[in-house]
């Protein structure tokens, strides 16, 4: 049962702090509170207190309501709705708590604030040794600072810096947060308004010669789906988002399935630099995922400065390399899908380099400007045709008339250059480079045949023209023109121009000559009649002994021996002109009694088989007709031993005439 404690009211008139006005003293053998003051009205309209301390001295460590405890509690106040101790000074401590093992000052709250301080000018919260906070932590009343110690006296206030001079010996972590927010709220956020060297956030790994991987910042992202980043930095200004130094690696990102380094921003999104390590690593281990990804709407996604670029190969020795492997090297357009889609690319094959589209119907085009103000000048089309200045090659080359001073091609050597033109005239032009130079054509034996106005040449040059025109011409400086003709049924060989045509041999003068009046000349160059002969003639000549048809290849024939001889004539027709020359060669046999000789006769024939000799100025009606001689015994011939037959195109003439002695 409670013991009922006796209340001594003492009036002191003494001078100040000479005695309390009011003590109270609770002896070891009694359990019970010191002073317990209860307010019963729940209806207060103004501020009440179940106990109020006011202190008006204006010295230093003067004290309103003081409870002093060894290990207990040195004030108690509890209040459903309002304060359970409050404490209020102008100047000084409003509410001062001192234990020596327990706690200075506690505060309970169920749903309200277990402790309020407020300064207006001073300090809301003073401790001289640590400050602990327990449960969920701080709760921040000034939004977007930090709690930090701003002096060595342990003066702590709202900062928007967060403070990064500690070190903490702890094999783990330093500092770990954690945002349990499913709104859009950051773990960290670090912002500076530097103008000279200020870090948004800054992660430093001091260990030279760590045994495992140490980082400076280090991001970690466990979202299973594409919007999540490790590590996320973004500079509104020209400067860098996120800007990894290191003598080993700047910057280090890792995902399965996601992005291991993701940098956006107007300038650089991702910049990394080293010394002699690697300035940015990016590692994708699963099927789908990414190692690096550069992304910009405006400027460029990913810029390089000095030094090579090294794809598949850790040892780039030119400005792009790639591993030395056979296969599809770029593609510029299709490939998404899968490995072994047709596309518009860059590939290697053993000792190949190849250049290449998806389908026959495309093409790879060269020229000038950019894609969208395009000017094409030469084209393979899907087909393998080539155009050069054409965009629908028909031919497997096909080449648009050239503009430059050296033609449609030109093929230069040491000192000269070969051309092959097609003039705006549509004229063809191939030209050696030097003068007397050689335009050869299947130099070598075998080769095959050349042909001009024909696709199928029977000859090692064959030139076909259509109807009656000339074929080959050689015409020099003052307009002597010889060449072939072909037509009027007939082929032809002479000059175009009007000069005489000559042939040589030997690289000597004419042998024969056609004047400008169709006079042939053997040996002379005016000759003055059909046929005029400078030199010898040699016609045929053939002896008979039997009977003979003439032929195309005889002239002069002529019979010997005693036998009766005949000599048949072909057919006059078509040999209008044609001269045969028959003449005797018979031995005399004379007869002593008469004196007379005795001959075999020689007849002649035409083609039809009749005597030419018949009603003949060479017939004499009684000896025959017969071509022979008569030579009396005074030895004169009296009958010629030789007859001259020329056609007329339908019969045979004898044009020389008989004669007496």
């Amino acid at each position: 049962m409670k013991k009922i404690l006796l209340f001594l009211l003492i009036t002191c008139t003494a001078a100040m702090g000479q005695a309390p006005k009011l003590e109270v003293v609770v002896d070891n053998s009694e359990i019970t509170d010191g002073i317990n003051a209860t307010l019963k009205s729940t209806q207060n309209t103004t501020t009440t207190y179940a106990i109020k301390g006011i202190n008006n001295s204006e010295e230093l460590y003067s004290t309103g309501i003081y409870g002093q405890s060894p290990i207990g509690i040195g004030v108690y106040g509890k209040c459903p709705g309002g304060w359970g101790v409050y404490g209020e000074s102008n100047s000084d401590i409003a509410v001062y708590g001192k234990s020596i093992s327990n706690i200075g000052v506690f505060g309970y709250s169920v749903s309200g604030t277990a402790g309020s301080f407020i300064s207006t000018s001073g300090y809301g919260l003073k401790t001289s040794g640590k400050l602990q906070f327990a449960g969920n932590g701080v709760g921040t009343l000034a939004s977007g600072k930090f709690l930090k110690s701003i002096n060595t006296n342990g003066d702590a206030e709202w900062s928007e810096i967060f403070p990064i001079d500690f070190t903490k010996n702890e094999a783990l972590k330093i500092l770990s947060i954690t945002n349990t927010n499913t709104g859009p709220a950051s773990a960290i956020v670090g912002t500076t308004n530097s103008t000279s060297g200020g870090k948004g956030i800054y992660g430093f790994a001091q260990e030279y010669s760590p045994t495992a991987a140490t980082y400076g910042v280090f991001g970690f992202n466990q979202a299973s789906n594409s919007i999540g980043s490790g590590v996320y930095g973004n500079h509104y200004g020209t400067g860098n988002g996120v800007l990894g130094e290191s003598d080993g690696v700047g910057v280090k990102g890792i995902s399965a399935v996601g992005k291991g380094v993701w940098g956006d921003g107007p300038v650089d999104g991702v910049r990394g630099s080293t010394t002699i390590g690697t300035g940015i690593t990016g590692t994708a281990s699963g099927a789908n995922g990414i190692g690096a990804f550069f992304n910009s709407f405006n400027g460029p996604a990913l810029i390089t400065g000095f030094g090579n670029v090294g794809i598949g190969t850790v040892s780039p020795k030119y400005k792009m390399t790639f591993n030395s492997e056979v296969g599809d090297k770029i593609s510029f357009w299709g490939g998404e899908t899968n490995n072994t889609t047709n596309h518009y690319g860059i590939g290697i094959q053993g000792f190949a380099f190849q250049f290449y589209v998806p389908s026959s119907s495309d093409n790879i085009v060269f020229g000038t400007g950019r894609s969208t103000a395009f000017a094409e000048k030469m084209r393979i089309n899907g087909g393998g045709n080539v155009g050069i200045g054409l965009n629908n090659p028909n031919a497997t080359l096909s080449v648009s008339r050239g503009t430059g001073t050296d033609g449609t091609a030109a093929f230069f050597g040491t000192t000269h250059t070969s051309h092959f033109n097609y003039a705006t005239a549509e004229d063809t032009y191939i030209r050696g480079g030097k003068n007397n130079s050689k335009v050869i054509i299947n130099d070598i034996t075998g080769l095959g045949n050349v042909g001009i106005g024909t696709a199928t040449p029977n000859y090692k040059l064959q030139v076909s023209t259509f109807g009656n025109g000339a074929g080959i011409v050689h015409a020099n400086n003052v307009g002597i023109q010889v060449g072939t003709y072909a037509g009027f049924g007939a082929g032809w060989y002479g000059t175009l121009s009007n000069h005489p045509l000559s042939l040589f041999v030997n690289n000597g003068s004419a042998a024969l000559t056609i004047t400008t009046a169709q006079n042939v000349g053997i040996n002379t160059t005016t000759a003055n009649s059909g046929l005029q002969v400078v030199g010898s003639l040699s016609l045929p000549y053939k002896e008979l002994n039997t009977n003979y048809t003439l032929s195309d290849a005889d002239y002069s024939v002529r019979a010997i021996g005693y036998q009766a001889i005949t000599v048949s004539l072909p057919s006059p027709v078509n040999r209008t002109g044609r001269i045969y020359i028959i003449s005797a060669d018979l031995p005399l046999l004379l007869q002593p009694n008469s004196g007379n000789s005795v001959f075999n006769p020689i007849y002649i024939n035409d083609h039809l088989g009749n005597n030419l000799l018949t009603n003949s100025n060479l017939s004499d009606g009684i000896s025959g007709d017969f071509l022979y001689f008569f030579k009396a015994l005074n030895g004169k011939i009296t009958k010629k031993t030789s007859v001259t037959v020329q056609s007329t195109g339908t019969t045979w003439a004898i044009i020389d005439n008989d004669f007496q002695l």
